[in-house]
């Protein structure tokens, strides 16, 4: 995938090397990505808002 170096990009993969990631999920957030308005946004995804997104397991627990 070949994305212009001023984008953020949030890539979930494994490290191949210092210089190469190989991606099993990227999502691309443009070049003027706000980055303190989505770690506010996950702070309150894991503390206030927790019970929106939790998973939910079979023994009923969120673990």
């Amino acid at each position: 995938m070949d994305v212009p170096v001023s984008h953020f990009m949030e890539v979930y993969g494994i490290s191949e090397n210092n210089q190469a990631i190989c991606a099993e999920i990227c999502t691309d957030f443009g070049p003027s990505f706000d980055a303190k308005a989505f770690d506010g946004l996950c702070k309150l995804a894991s503390d206030k808002f927790k019970h929106i997104s939790a998973t939910k397991y079979l023994d009923g627990s969120t673990k």
